[in-house]
């Protein structure tokens, strides 16, 4: 059993690497939790592909507690998509496997969850909730459920300040910080905990790192070496476009 999911994580991995789009354009625009209002049914259909037996299950789930919001998909964990696929299927004439299909849906979520999806790894033990630099955030964010990492202004740290608590503390705003800007990067929150765990903070850190010595660092963490060179070249974009708004 173990073996099985050893190879399920492994194949997940290169998997989620495929389903994962790095927009080329610097100003394209990114989902966030508080995007433009869409109805639930609608934008389930969206993100399973019209597979309307998985719909089914997944609106059941979430009846009880989601309050019209489609956020609960945050807490599904990949092995779990892939068993509620197994259960329900692919989408008629989908040319995907079943594992491609669970990864394509953990990653439709988390990007139009981020996030959400965030808290959901920072609350369960994932990858991302064992980086020290990211103390304090699982509880920031289960204390404040309408920040929206993606539009928030980490520079007005006033606006994060808890009346109980008083002002954010510096490790608090640095630890949003890195989080917000590899997640502009493209990065999926596994590979964030990865870029994080090897001391890359920023999209800058990545741009300006030695293509060799990022690849020794992230190699096995982040999968296939092809996905660490996108995720460099979406870096040395970023700052490009920084440098001509300059």
């Amino acid at each position: 059993m173990r073996f099985a999911l050893c190879l399920f994580a492994d194949e997940y991995s290169r998997v989620v690497a495929s389903c994962t789009r790095i927009p080329n354009h610097p100003h394209m625009a990114k989902p966030s939790d508080t995007a433009k209002p869409e109805q639930p049914s609608s934008r389930l259909e969206t993100l399973t592909q019209g597979n309307v037996a998985l719909m089914g299950a997944l609106q059941r789930r979430g009846a009880k507690d989601s309050f019209g919001s489609l956020k609960f998909l945050a807490a599904i964990r990949p092995a779990e998509w892939l068993e509620l696929v197994h259960t329900h299927g692919t989408p008629e004439g989908s040319p995907l496997t079943p594992t491609e299909y669970a990864a394509a849906l953990a990653s439709n979520v988390e990007r139009h969850f981020p996030t959400a999806s965030l808290a959901a790894h920072l609350a369960d033990g994932r990858r991302l909730g064992q980086i020290p630099a990211l103390k304090g955030v699982a509880r920031f964010l289960w204390d404040h459920p309408g920040f929206d990492l993606v539009t928030a202004n980490l520079n007005a740290t006033t606006r994060l300040a808890d009346p109980r608590s008083g002002p954010a503390s510096p490790q608090l705003v640095a630890g949003l910080r890195s989080l917000q800007r590899l997640h502009e990067l493209g990065a999926t929150w596994d590979e964030t905990a990865a870029l994080l765990d090897a001391g890359y903070h920023s999209a800058a850190d990545v741009a300006a790192a030695e293509p060799t010595e990022l690849n020794t660092r992230l190699a096995g963490r982040i999968k296939p070496e092809q996905r660490i060179l996108a995720l460099q070249h979406r870096a040395k974009t970023l700052q490009k476009a920084a440098s001509r708004r300059r």
